[in-house]
């Protein structure tokens, strides 16, 4: 009985049970054993660190292609002509330009919202069956 209970009875702090039933301080070896185990822990936070930075730059040089890939903007237009690399007259171009498509992006997507159909609109099984003939449902 006595060996059962100090198998499931709390230990004071800084003791083990060993195989044998014996009871053994065990403070030196914790700190031999976090004195090995420190290294390795510091190493994979090290290595967490950067792989999180390597992460984060990647991200960051995508996104910043994706933003360079829209084009030139009215804003960068602008932009051209305050700093002079664009006269008003080539402003004026082409900010009609871009206007002018823009507003027949606008045109061809209210028709094809007010129900003009095109044949790209059309849905594919929508043919025109010949006269006389019904679909077999």
């Amino acid at each position: 009985m006595a060996s059962l209970a100090r198998h499931f009875l709390p230990l004071e702090f800084g003791t083990s049970v060993a195989n044998n039933g014996s009871v053994a301080v065990i403070g030196a070896d914790a700190f031999a054993f976090f004195s090995n185990i420190l290294p390795a822990i510091l190493g994979l936070l090290a290595l967490v660190a950067v792989g999180w930075f390597a992460l984060v730059r990647i991200r960051r040089m995508f996104k910043s292609d994706l933003t360079s890939a829209q084009g030139f903007t009215l804003e960068d237009l602008r932009r051209m002509r305050r700093e002079g690399t664009m006269s008003e007259d080539e402003f004026a171009c082409a900010r009609e330009a871009m206007t002018a498509s823009l507003r027949s992006k606008v045109v061809t997507r209210n028709e094809s919202i007010d129900g003009a159909t095109s044949e790209s609109t059309r849905p594919k099984n929508s043919q025109k069956l010949p006269q006389g003939k019904r679909p077999i449902p």
